[in-house]
């Protein structure tokens, strides 16, 4: 079962690795993974990840968004937003749907353009086993 987005992410194509800094801005339809330093702002047609020790400064548009770094500027997706519990943002957020793990920080107002509620969880999952294969249910 996928649950969440990154379960439904599959490959990532585009990574910008730690020791990487990127000025600019960029625009792209396959998925991205920040480790380094980004200073810009993008428009993407998939999912950006920013790992944990990621740095964004400038806004960030996608169809997906998952936080795990630092990021100061605006986020807005398309779809589905995500903080992880390591995740720092300075900004604010918009998205139809937006979930904030217990332990993420921000700083910013949240704007989810339809009337539900924010989906808070706590991050079951390490690096380890981020995409577990399905369990099987047992019948009774």
């Amino acid at each position: 079962m996928q649950r969440r987005t990154l379960d439904k992410t599959g490959d990532v194509f585009t990574l910008i690795g730690p020791e990487s800094i990127f000025t600019g801005k960029f625009t792209g339809a396959d998925n991205y993974m920040v480790r380094g330093k980004v200073v810009g702002e993008c428009d993407l047609k998939n999912t950006i990840i920013v790992g944990e020790g990621g740095h964004w400064q400038g806004s960030i548009t996608a169809e997906n968004v998952i936080i795990g770094g630092t990021i100061e500027g605006d986020i807005t997706a398309r779809k589905k937003l995500e903080l992880v519990a390591t995740a720092v943002v300075k900004g604010n957020l918009v998205a139809p749907e937006i979930a904030i793990a217990e332990g993420a920080k921000l700083d910013g107002k949240l704007d989810m353009h339809a009337k539900v509620d924010v989906k808070r969880f706590q991050e079951r999952r390490t690096n380890s086993n981020a995409k577990k294969p399905e369990e099987k249910k047992s019948k009774q």
